[in-house]
């Protein structure tokens, strides 16, 4: 629920969702870990909108596998 929400809906996360998550047992540490997690795919998604970086239709390949032309 806090990760979804904190993709989702940012702006709307306040203490009562870190409170939940101590409640369900989670650290503080562990908290932060999932809150920068978010962030950081968050921020690497949008760059990749930016700049146009989807993978191709087929999905991606490892260098060492893809066909030479």
């Amino acid at each position: 629920t806090f990760v979804r929400k904190l993709t989702l809906e940012p702006a709307k996360i306040r203490d009562p969702d870190v409170v939940a998550m101590r409640d369900a047992g989670f650290t503080d540490e562990q908290i932060w870990e999932a809150a920068v997690e978010v962030g950081m795919f968050s921020w690497l998604n949008r760059m990749s909108d930016v700049y146009g970086l989807d993978y191709p239709e087929g999905g991606w390949i490892p260098p060492s596998l893809r066909k030479r032309d």
